[in-house]
């Protein structure tokens, strides 16, 4: 399971509602590879916790949460 080569996820302005537990449960998105997930409506408190996962795995994070 998984995708392993995932490296870049854009979802850039889809004005989609984002869980990005998916993408923490996926071990291989780290350091280097880079999620783009600007103008979306991301509930930045219930999603803290996962994108602080991300950026501690070395991931690039970009979304619009002030704290990141």
């Amino acid at each position: 399971g998984g995708m392993p080569n995932l490296s870049y996820v854009s979802l850039y302005q889809n004005f989609v509602t984002i869980d990005l537990a998916p993408l923490v449960a996926n071990p291989t998105f780290e350091f280097g590879d880079t999620l783009d997930a600007q103008l979306n409506p991301i509930d930045c408190s219930e999603q803290q916790s996962n994108i602080a996962e991300l950026l501690a795995r070395g991931a690039f994070v970009n979304t619009d949460c002030p704290s990141f």
